[in-house]
């Protein structure tokens, strides 16, 4: 707007676009904007699919990605996954198939030295990055993508640090008295990376988001860029305007055999989910996912679009995550530290009630459905209670036990259900409350039961039961378990999670979190990628 400072006219001057900043010479002005969600889309040919988004997450960067367990790592992990071209990486598949880890960026599965503490990958040729960059995808790109999210930069606590501190030299880096980390070497197509020790589960972790690779030169701030980075994968972050609307395209310079069918999605800020789930049954959105009343299990939505009818697709979808929802039990003291008591415990659970309050799929098991290594053997009832076989167990002993639960409305039903639940068996429950919601922590003091939720830290059976567990059973099982190759691991973590229901029962499973997805009728091709979260966006159709 400019106003004339001797009459007080004001003329105003359009210019379409969000404005950023404005600067003046002579007689010259010049604005800055952001471009709108029509100079994202310009251009485009071919199926767009149009998702709803409560709100868009801003973590752009590889390197910041969100932890599990955090509010937003379902939908970054989504997104990530349609854009990453990983050394490793998971197949567009359902498990079994899905669990197989295949090369991607890498040539060929690595080279392992006979001492099984260094790793050889040879990268293929050919690759680059999405537009802008155009920058070919090499050996050194990896070096610089995993130093660059291991870097003091990024602050005191990177997540990549909790997965990769045992690649050699990483504490002399992080000091600041080495420039690179000396456990990663990159000659030609070749990338090398030594260890501290041993380690098999080394692929599983390589595999993560945190190093999907980023040009060389891609600037390392502290939490992260929040601009658009050129991507290798299938498709590209092509604009980001930060809660109006965001954009993947199909990225032009991606050769790999991923499928990429559709020419864009976008992302669009809708912050009522019953509006989006409106939109999507009027066909002018494709997609919702939210762990929201209007898409609970039990709506009508559920029921109508949770089967196939009439010759309709199935368009509704409870999506389990890689966690489960336990009470921890506290097996050194007091009421619990008789294993009988706590496998009359899990007898008595109506894990249907509980589920529903907490919006899982019940389960009796340790290990999520989607971890590789679960096989879905049903020890505890997830149909309901078995108060003869609870009441058996646990005699006619009576007692008294706190039960700490989260301050959530969800948590506090489930805990008002479990006191219910256990005075079935003689058991008295006292509740106590923590402030904010449902969290991994599986012991509080003064507490014989927790009520926790347990994220898998990286697609490991041996990993997770290690944080599930928390101390429970001797460090020394899980230690042997995590130096046992992949097959062998993932049998063991079986057959251990398998022993451990049956026997000391440290833990009583509940059911595994679950976001629902929601799709419209034109949408079509469906893949549930096991370790990924929800839909795998790149295999998608539209009719």
């Amino acid at each position: 707007m400019r106003i004339d400072p001797r009459t007080g006219l004001t003329t105003q001057y359009r210019v379409g676009h969000l404005l950023t900043g404005i600067a003046v010479q002579g007689r010259t002005v010049a604005v800055s904007v952001h471009p709108t969600g029509s100079d994202l889309l310009a251009h485009l040919n071919g199926p767009v699919l149009q998702v709803s988004k409560n709100d868009w997450f801003v973590a752009t960067d590889p390197a910041t990605a969100a932890a599990p367990g955090s509010a937003r790592q379902p939908w970054e992990q989504q997104l990530q996954y349609a854009t990453c071209a990983p050394l490793l990486g998971y197949p567009d598949a359902p498990a079994p198939a899905g669990w197989r880890l295949v090369p991607e960026a890498a040539a060929a599965w690595p080279a392992v030295s006979p001492d099984g503490r260094t790793y050889t990958f040879k990268i293929r040729a050919a690759l680059r990055f999405s537009p802008p960059s155009g920058q070919p995808v090499t050996a050194a790109t990896f070096k610089y993508t995993i130093e660059r999210a291991l870097s003091p930069a990024l602050g005191p606590d990177p997540p990549a640090l909790s997965v990769a501190s045992d690649i050699a030299g990483v504490p002399a880096y992080r000091a600041g008295s080495s420039p690179h980390i000396p456990g990663i070497r990159a000659t030609k197509d070749t990338l090398t990376i030594t260890l501290v020790r041993r380690a098999p589960d080394f692929p599983e972790r390589i595999a993560l988001s945190y190093f999907c690779p980023v040009p060389i030169g891609t600037p390392i701030v502290a939490n992260g860029l929040q601009d658009p980075i050129p991507s290798a994968g299938p498709y590209y972050l092509s604009g980001n305007l930060g809660g109006v609307v965001a954009v993947l395209k199909r990225n032009p310079s991606y050769r790999g055999s991923r499928p990429h069918r559709l020419a864009a999605i976008i992302y669009r800020e809708q912050p009522r989910t019953s509006k989006a789930v409106t939109g999507i049954e009027a066909g002018h959105a494709d997609y919702v996912a939210e762990p929201d009343p209007a898409l609970a299990p039990g709506t009508a939505l559920a029921r109508r679009f949770g089967q196939p009818a009439n010759g309709q697709a199935r368009r509704y979808f409870p999506t389990p995550l890689l966690a489960t929802d336990e009470l921890a039990f506290d097996t050194r003291h007091g009421l619990f530290a008789d294993p009988r008591l706590r496998r009359a415990a899990s007898y008595a659970l109506d894990r249907p009630a509980l589920a529903a309050a907490l919006g899982d799929l019940a389960t009796g098991n340790y290990l999520p459905p989607g971890m590789p290594g679960s096989r879905g053997r049903q020890v505890y009832p997830v149909s309901g209670p078995d108060l003869q076989r609870a009441r058996a167990l646990a005699g006619a002993r009576a007692g008294h036990a706190v039960l700490a639960v989260c301050g959530d409305p969800g948590c506090i039903e489930a805990g008002q259900i479990i006191r219910a639940d256990l005075a079935r068996i003689g058991i008295h429950i006292q509740l106590r409350p923590y402030a904010g919601a449902i969290v991994s922590t599986t012991t509080r003091r003064g507490a014989a039961i927790v009520l926790a939720r347990v994220f898998a830290p990286y697609p490991d059976p041996a990993a997770f039961l290690k944080t599930a567990l928390g101390g429970r059973i001797a460090h020394n099982r899980l230690d042997k378990l995590t130096r046992l190759d992949r097959h062998q691991r993932l049998a063991a973590a079986s057959q251990l999670e398998l022993q451990l229901m049956r026997g000391p029962a440290p833990l009583a499973a509940i059911g595994t979190p679950a976001i629902p997805e929601f799709f419209s009728a034109r949408v079509s091709c469906h893949i549930f990628q096991p370790l990924q979260f929800g839909t795998d966006l790149a295999s998608l159709c539209l009719g």
